[in-house]
């Protein structure tokens, strides 16, 4: 979902979908990401927990093994 190499571009897109949509899941889902790859666990925590408590009863174990997955990257 990030766009390749234009990260404030990136910012720029998710947040402007997020002020659009507030609990919008695949937003906080790719928001929760951005911040994975930016080192910051717990902005990355809190989008996670958005994007799960949005997502409907057929997309939480998705979105719960994203956020699994990527914390195991955080941590090594």
């Amino acid at each position: 979902m990030l766009l390749e190499g234009d990260r404030e571009k990136t910012y720029n897109l998710l947040s402007e979908m997020l002020k659009k949509d507030p609990n919008n899941y695949v937003a906080h889902l790719a928001m929760g990401e951005y911040y994975i790859k930016d080192k910051n666990q717990e902005k990355a925590t809190f989008h996670f927990g958005k994007a799960y408590e949005y997502a409907g009863e057929r997309s939480k174990p998705y979105t719960r093994y994203m956020y699994l997955s990527n914390k195991l990257i955080l941590e090594q």
